[in-house]
């Protein structure tokens, strides 16, 4: 589970034309949150998930299903 969410959150959000800091505004948690979920130094929580996903405009299983 844990090998799609950082590659997945980083394509939908580069597709969108978004930054990590851009990203980060619109879910309201650090650059370096997103950075490190990303790259898979953090899982985050069901709260920042559903911020991504919301953010990005996909459902929260994308980024964590096969």
């Amino acid at each position: 589970m844990v090998e799609y969410l950082g590659p997945r959150i980083r394509a939908r959000r580069v597709a969108l034309g978004l930054t990590q800091q851009g990203l980060a505004d619109l879910v309201g948690y650090t650059k370096s949150m997103i950075s490190q979920t990303e790259r898979g130094g953090v899982w985050p929580s069901i709260d920042p998930l559903l911020a991504i996903a919301r953010a990005l405009g996909m459902p929260a299983g994308y980024f964590t299903g096969p």
